[in-house]
């Protein structure tokens, strides 16, 4: 026969229940008897389903390492090696192989060539970069006496830039077309 418990009643016995499971005890230990109870009005009240208890996880305990032990180690022996024999090594056939560019920069700032006044080897390129936000040039010679040598055109501001290689020893003065008083130097040495 299938009697209903109250849900205070099914309360009790599952606390009882998970308190005896934690204590090691078993449920016949630690439930007191069940007392008879007038039995409630029927109402649709869904039955409670058990719950389990998990068992609780075994520990693992590690095991102790064992102690290291000093083995020896092997003495080494002696073990004559042949000597090389002599083989002929060709020389190496030269290669054209590029020269490494080198290059220098020069920033264009506040209206002024920054450094100024440069020194490079020859083979040296040069890039100029606007990092104002409006124009400038880079035009070989001097405002009075332009030398034609290089001639950048506009070059935008916010990053452009305008490169020329020196090829031969010099001293090469350059001004912006645009700006009175923005000038620099380039020297150019062997």
């Amino acid at each position: 026969m299938y009697r209903r418990m109250s849900v205070y009643t099914t309360l009790v016995f599952t606390l009882a229940f998970l308190l005896s499971a934690c204590a090691g005890l078993t449920p016949a230990d630690a439930i007191p008897a069940p007392t008879e109870t007038p039995e409630p009005a029927l109402t649709d009240t869904p039955e409670l389903a058990p719950t389990e208890t998990p068992e609780p996880e075994p520990t693992n305990t590690p095991e102790p390492e064992p102690e290291p032990t000093d083995t020896p180690e092997p003495e080494p022996t002696d073990t004559p090696k042949p000597a090389p024999e002599p083989t002929d090594t060709p020389e190496p056939e030269p290669t054209d192989t590029p020269a490494q560019e080198i290059r220098a920069e020069v920033v264009m700032r506040n209206n002024s060539f920054q450094p100024q006044e440069i020194t490079v080897q020859v083979d040296t390129s040069v890039i100029w970069t606007n990092e104002d936000s409006f124009g400038h040039t880079v035009t070989a010679g001097t405002r009075s006496n332009p030398s034609g040598l290089f001639q950048s055109g506009n070059v935008s501001g916010g990053g452009d830039t305008f490169e020329f290689t020196f090829d031969q020893p010099g001293t090469y003065p350059y001004f912006c077309d645009y700006h009175v008083g923005m000038n620099g130097t380039v020297t150019v040495q062997q």
